[in-house]
């Protein structure tokens, strides 16, 4: 069983004039690091204020482990 960190990178562009957010959240297991994924792309989904949310989730070697974005009015493809 891995035992390292695991990492969860945001990434935010804003529809009006603020500047793009970054930050890097580390967690020590897996399923913490996934539900704050969720919960940091579903807000980005609840506020019309932001335009773009990439959310990704690694671990120490930067294995991808999640990896997700949202773009305000991008077409849904089925």
């Amino acid at each position: 069983m891995y035992e390292g960190k695991f990492y969860l990178i945001e990434i935010t562009k804003y529809v009006d004039n603020t500047p793009d957010a970054k930050a890097i959240y580390s967690y020590d297991s897996q399923d913490e690091a996934v539900a704050n994924f969720h919960t940091k792309l579903g807000g980005a989904m609840k506020n019309a204020n932001y335009a773009f949310e990439l959310c990704h989730v690694i671990n120490d070697y930067g294995v991808v482990i999640k990896t997700e974005t949202f773009e305000r009015g991008a077409a849904v493809q089925e």
